[in-house]
C-alpha cells in the first residue's frame, strides 16, 4: 500500500531530522523492501525509497552503503523523465544533489585521512 510506504518515508525523515538514526534507519530499509517487492524495479517510489536511505547514510558516514542507493536512484528518476531529458524535473534534480553531497562528503572524508 503507497499509504503506509508515504508514513514510513515520513516518520523516517522526521527521526533523520532529529538526528535519531537508529529510529529511521529500520524505517527507511522498510519502506524500500515494501516498495520493491510491490512495485516494478524503475518505479519512482522505489528511487525516492532508495534516495531517502541513501541521504540517511550519508547522515550517518556510511558512504560506501549510501552511494549505489543513491545511484540507483538517479538512474530510476531519469529512466522516469525520458532519461533526463526534462532538466526541469525537481525529482531528477533531487536525485543530482544528493549524490553530489555524497561526493562531497567522500571527498572531505578522504582529505580529512
Amino acid at each position: 500500500n503507497p499509504a503506509v510506504t508515504k508514513s514510513l518515508n515520513t516518520l523516517a525523515g522526521l527521526y533523520l531530522l532529529m538526528g535519531d538514526y537508529d529510529k529511521a534507519l529500520p524505517l527507511y530499509h522498510r519502506s524500500l523492501d515494501i516498495n520493491q517487492r510491490q512495485l516494478n524495479a524503475d518505479h519512482p517510489n522505489v528511487a525516492t525509497s532508495m534516495s531517502n536511505l541513501g541521504k540517511l547514510y550519508c547522515a550517518m558516514g556510511r558512504y560506501c552503503e549510501a552511494r549505489p542507493l543513491l545511484e540507483g536512484a538517479l538512474v530510476i528518476t531519469m529512466k522516469g523523465t525520458s532519461f533526463g531529458k526534462d532538466e526541469h524535473d525537481p525529482n531528477t534534480a533531487m536525485a543530482h544533489a544528493r549524490l553530489a553531497d555524497l561526493l562531497s562528503l567522500e571527498s572531505m572524508a578522504a582529505g580529512c585521512e
